[in-house]
């Protein structure tokens, strides 16, 4: 019995020691954003954190606490194409907005599209495919390094400058295309 009482006690310990480690992660970060972003109150206007569950199309698929995205679909066409859109828009008080999406693998036919779009935005297309007044894409092939105009570049990674009336989501677009 004795034995069963320590290791259930290991157990408990490593399942707190692994909730304050979390919680200490997650402090450490509102604390980097708002650092970044001080003239952001995220009471009313909160920074996107993670993909949303709600907001995108049947062919995606979140694992990972919705921070990994992962295709699901069957790829036989660009109509295939599927999207993903953060939980919360980047608000404009942001001014210049950052984020990084780290490609693990495109597929053996693979095509990944990062930008930005709307709400409302169709969820089958790319990111810039479906006539909006306020998008921003960058699609991604073999080299996975594409530059923009308007002075923003993708490296896997975007810097974008908002406009006070911009109410964008960061949107990841993935389908896989059986040439």
């Amino acid at each position: 019995m004795s034995g069963q009482s320590s290791g259930s006690g290991f157990l408990m310990s490593a399942v707190v020691h692994g909730d304050s480690l979390l919680n200490e992660q997650e402090k450490e970060l509102s604390q980097r954003l708002r650092r970044l972003y001080p003239a952001v109150n995220e009471n009313e206007t909160p920074l996107p954190r993670s993909w949303s569950p709600k907001d995108k199309f049947r062919y995606v698929g979140l694992s990972q606490n919705n921070l990994r995205v992962h295709y699901k679909g069957h790829g036989k066409t660009p109509k295939d194409a599927a999207s993903v859109r953060a939980t919360h828009p980047i608000p404009a008080a942001c001014g210049v907005y950052y984020f990084e999406v780290t490609i693990i693998s495109k597929g053996r036919d693979g095509y990944i599209g990062i930008g930005l779009s709307a709400q409302g935005v169709s969820m089958n297309r790319l990111p810039g495919e479906t006539p909006s007044p306020a998008c921003l894409s960058a699609r991604l092939s073999a080299c996975l390094s594409v530059c923009l105009s308007a002075a923003v570049c993708l490296s896997v990674c975007l810097s974008i400058c908002l406009s006070a009336c911009c109410c964008l989501s960061a949107c990841l677009t993935v389908c896989r295309l059986s040439v």
